[in-house]
């Protein structure tokens, strides 16, 4: 249950666990392995001229070939982690030796920049997901507009102003919403979620199963499913006025404000991208080239993207200045309305404050029923100390 509050970011609770490293460890490894493998994709690819899709095909057998072999011996498995990360230092030192700035850059930084950069985009986006209503009102805000001459010039003439715009006019409103999180009371929201909990809770087979999922050897489940479900069913019989959630409250109150904030600023962040590629796409879609350069008074250069040996004529300038200026307008809207209508606000609240709440209660009470609370149980007498009954999660 620690490993799942931690992830969740409510590690303050369990603090007097023992630390526990290994999926912060097991992300780092990802990440690693796969820059390693878009960097020496980029070194074949654009060094030594190899064609994009027989390299990463041949680079996909390869990590085939590598999990297979590591299936029938698992020493292999380090030995082909090494073996990629010693090629693609060497590639490394090759282009630092001969001078190959742009190359180190290509094959050496910009693999681990795209690499985190899409995975903390996805889980913007997934997150965003939890808003289902800003697709239709970006476009109730965005398509009309997309369709006349008027946002093409201004795009096209605007160059870097979009940038001060979206910090002049999205900026001021995000902080008042974010205010409105620092000033939120957690116990209020902990008790409005309770009845939630306890209801979904009742047959506690799913966070159960959830459980196997962080154990790193699931099988100590097997033949204690019916303990477990006692121990959980009892942990979410509560009330409103149990003192085990405003001791919870106290215990993560400034903590869960933060992550509030963090969870909103990731959110508006996947919001911006997702517009950004919706009304690029639509204004790919809707708006010849010839016209867009009429309306823009700029010729549209294109991108040459080779999708499996055929070639897609992306076009940029234009498209991509009315995709930016729009989404901006978009976003600052959809911020409006979080800020003033009660069915986006609520479902923008629902995202960042209550559905982390319920998270958060689903494995703080089943956690405190074994450890007691940190500094609270600890100091009550006959009460069990964090730490103890570790076998028991």
């Amino acid at each position: 249950m620690s490993r799942a509050l931690r992830r969740d970011g409510f590690g303050k609770l369990c603090k007097e666990e023992p630390s526990d490293h290994s999926e912060a460890a097991s992300r780092i490894s990802q990440n690693l392995l796969l820059s390693v493998m878009v960097g020496l994709t980029f070194f074949a690819v654009f060094r030594l001229g190899w064609g994009f899709w027989p390299t990463v095909i041949g680079v996909f057998i390869s990590l085939l070939i590598w999990v297979g072999l590591a299936q029938l011996r698992g020493f292999i498995n380090s030995i082909g982690y090494a073996s990629y990360l010693i090629v693609w230092c060497a590639v490394v030192v090759y282009l630092n030796v001969t001078g190959d700035r742009g190359g180190l850059l290509l094959c050496g930084i910009l693999p681990f920049v795209i690499v985190v950069g899409v995975r903390w985009a996805y889980r913007a986006i997934k997150l965003s997901s939890h808003v289902p209503f800003f697709i239709p009102l970006a476009l109730i805000i965005v398509l009309l507009p997309l369709l006349t001459e008027d946002p093409w010039r201004l795009a096209s003439a605007a160059d870097s102003r979009i940038v001060f715009l979206a910090g002049i006019s999205a900026v001021p409103l995000a902080a008042l919403f974010i205010l409105r999180l620092l000033r939120l009371d957690l116990l209020s929201v902990l008790r409005g979620v309770t009845p939630a909990v306890e209801a979904a809770q009742q047959a506690p087979t799913g966070v159960f199963e959830e459980l196997r999922g962080f154990r790193r050897k699931p099988e100590v489940f097997d033949g204690n499913e019916a303990a477990v479900d006692r121990l959980l069913s009892k942990a979410y019989e509560i009330s409103r006025n149990d003192s085990r959630v405003a001791d919870l409250s106290d215990v993560m109150r400034r903590r869960f404000k933060w992550l509030a904030v963090r969870r909103f600023l990731s959110l508006l962040f996947g919001i911006s991208v997702a517009l950004w590629i919706l009304i690029y796409l639509i204004a790919w879609a809707a708006v010849p080239r010839g016209l867009a350069e009429e309306w823009a008074k700029q010729s549209v250069s294109l991108g040459k993207v080779d999708i499996f040996g055929w070639i897609v004529a992306v076009p940029l300038g234009p498209y991509v200045a009315v995709a930016s200026l729009l989404s901006t307008v978009a976003c600052v809207g959809f911020l409006g309305f979080a800020l003033t209508e009660d069915q986006y606000s609520d479902a923008l609240w629902d995202a960042v404050v209550t559905n982390p709440a319920k998270r958060y209660l689903i494995w703080a009470l089943p956690y405190v029923a074994i450890t007691g609370i940190p500094g609270i149980d600890s100091a009550k007498p006959g009460a069990t100390r964090p730490g103890k009954n570790r076998n028991r999660k």
